[in-house]
């Protein structure tokens, strides 16, 4: 019976997740009750996460097709939130970065938001191809300061927290890296505080190790952590970067992090790391 099934869809380009993301799209198009513009999207998050979801999931082959409802999507969204010209890029995909006094009381920028989410949600090559026509590098003048992309695609590295996110993914990292994302542009963060791609790197490792997230038995993990890590330093994160201490840990230095996990875990993939640093001057 499943065999008469598939026949409907034998040599086709049949993929579910796209028709689960045409859906969701046309249920925010055709709503059931009159639309209205306004600023609060907790009512639509449900159903952003499924199609972004869904979007990551479709098939690389039908890359145009993902890249065109991701694109409708963000436009139908657009339609219902209630613009605030004052704000710097003043967008819907704002409300989902921090809360509302961290994003608005503390007038947070946010650059690109829509393209941040959908970094954060792991759509590589949606976010590429819109790097590739419009942004080009974040050296220019789109960049309008705040977390870069590549900091969004860094945000999940190693994490046991519960979240809609799918953890950080080489090949991702990899594409902005190749595209000239700085991994030691400096920016402010949500509290003033100045912060680097490279350096919130360090800062998840060091707290992974503390919090004993780091599970060096499930090889595949371990991989494609120490895989990012090790493409941030090929090309030229600053080995010889400062943490500054906090409320959990002193202060440190980039190569003393690595040094520290390879104490506890002896390992090649974090051998390969802590070489790579030395052989580019860390001391």
């Amino acid at each position: 019976m499943w065999d008469a099934v598939l026949l409907y869809t034998n040599d086709s380009i049949f993929d579910p997740n796209i028709q689960h993301l045409k859906s969701y799209i046309l249920q925010l198009k055709l709503p059931l009750h009159k639309p209205r513009q306004h600023r609060r999207f907790l009512e639509r998050w449900d159903k952003i996460v499924l199609t972004l979801t869904h979007a990551r999931y479709a098939s690389p082959q039908q890359e145009k097709t993902i890249c065109a409802l991701v694109d409708e999507l963000n436009e139908t969204l657009c339609y219902y939130w209630l613009e605030k010209p004052s704000q710097v890029d003043d967008h819907w995909a704002r409300s989902t970065f921090g809360s509302y006094e961290e994003r608005e009381k503390r007038n947070a920028v946010i650059s690109h938001p829509f393209l941040s989410l959908a970094t954060k949600f792991g759509l590589e090559k949606y976010v590429s191809s819109k790097i590739a026509s419009t942004m080009q590098t974040e050296s220019e003048n789109n960049y309008h300061g705040g977390k870069p992309i590549l900091g969004y695609a860094l945000e999940f590295l190693i994490n046991r927290r519960q979240t809609v996110y799918p953890l950080s993914s080489p090949s991702f990292v990899q594409t902005l890296l190749d595209m000239k994302q700085d991994p030691n542009l400096v920016y402010s963060d949500f509290k003033g505080k100045e912060e680097a791609p490279w350096l919130c790197c360090l800062k998840l490792v060091r707290e992974a190790l503390r919090r004993e997230w780091i599970d060096v038995s499930n090889k595949k993990e371990l991989q494609r952590w120490t895989e990012i890590v090790h493409s941030l330093v090929q090309c030229g994160a600053d080995v010889n970067m400062v943490i500054l201490a906090d409320t959990w840990d002193p202060k440190i230095r980039a190569l003393a992090v690595i040094e520290a996990v390879l104490e506890k875990f002896d390992v090649s993939e974090i051998r390969r790391v802590r070489d790579l640093m030395v052989e580019r001057g860390a001391s």
